[in-house]
């Protein structure tokens, strides 16, 4: 595979147009028998509640994850910087690389990285919408960032997720859409604008979009003024903005994805309780609805 200049290079993204995809793929094939990308495997199922097909997948792998953040822990080291060649999809723009999530459970799981450190507790720049939309023009997918530990970011250098669409298998691009498709209020705290970017429409043009809807998100969620943790999920048809007030419910953890209709659960213990208590009770209490 071609090695990728982890210094800026120009302002493009250094494939072709319509070519994301497959560059995807080769990366993800070439990490594959080098070792550098480890998925983990995991059972999934779908649970019904309050009008959504959550999708829930149970951890059944996840030895070198673990391994791996005790590595991290103890030495300090950011994985972004620098990040591994043999996980890296190509250039985004002069500001963002893309990379494949090393330890995924969904294909073409791609992270959007600042290529200088930037806290990930930070609000979301014109440069960083930009290069999603560079992804997100060339993959119908859902975008999510995790802003800050309270949020459910496992990582503290700046980054973007994306992976494709659909999360399901109900029809609709996400479990969510169930009820956004129908103008059905959705059952935690957000605020949510409906995005009108063609898809044909230049990263530039388009960040600028995305960043007057981003702030008006923000102010009508009070975190304009006080900046706090949140999940910001999009589409190439909808922005949804969720502030956060914990990170768990009762043991369950809920990111981004878990706000979009799947989440994800590391235990038999934290399976049973996801049963007990219902996806729903978990965001709505993480995002403050439930005090």
């Amino acid at each position: 595979m071609p090695r990728h200049d982890q210094r800026a290079t120009g302002a493009a993204a250094d494939f072709e147009p319509g070519g994301l995809r497959r560059r995807i793929r080769e990366q993800s094939a070439h990490g594959l028998t080098v070792g550098a990308l480890q998925p983990i495997a995991t059972e999934a199922e779908v649970f019904e509640d309050g009008g959504i097909p959550f999708l829930v997948r149970h951890l059944v792998g996840q030895k070198k994850k673990i391994a791996a953040r005790v590595r991290q822990e103890k030495t300090g080291r950011n994985p972004f910087l620098p990040y591994e060649e043999d996980l890296c999809v190509g250039s985004l723009s002069s500001t963002h690389v893309c990379l494949l999530n090393k330890f995924n459970v969904v294909d073409d799981h791609i992270l959007i990285v600042t290529r200088a450190y930037e806290e990930q507790a930070a609000s979301i720049s014109h440069a960083d919408f930009a290069a999603v939309w560079t992804c997100l023009r060339e993959i119908d997918g859902f975008a999510f960032y995790n802003s800050g530990p309270v949020a459910g970011a496992s990582q503290p250098h700046k980054h973007l997720q994306l992976v494709p669409v659909p999360l399901g298998s109900d029809g609709h691009p996400t479990p969510i859409d169930a009820l956004l498709s129908r103008g059905a209020p959705l059952p935690f705290t957000h605020a949510v604008s409906q995005l009108e970017v063609a898809t044909e429409t230049d990263p530039e043009s388009a960040a600028t979009a995305l960043g007057r809807h981003y702030e008006q998100l923000l102010r009508e969620s009070g975190l304009d003024a006080r900046p706090g943790p949140n999940n910001l999920l999009m589409t190439r048809r909808w922005m949804i903005l969720v502030p956060r007030r914990r990170e768990t419910h009762q043991g369950v953890i809920a990111n981004a994805m878990g706000f979009g209709g799947t989440l994800l659960v590391r235990s038999p213990e934290e399976m049973e309780t996801l049963r007990r208590v219902g996806p729903v009770e978990v965001l709505a209490a993480v995002s403050g609805l439930l005090e």
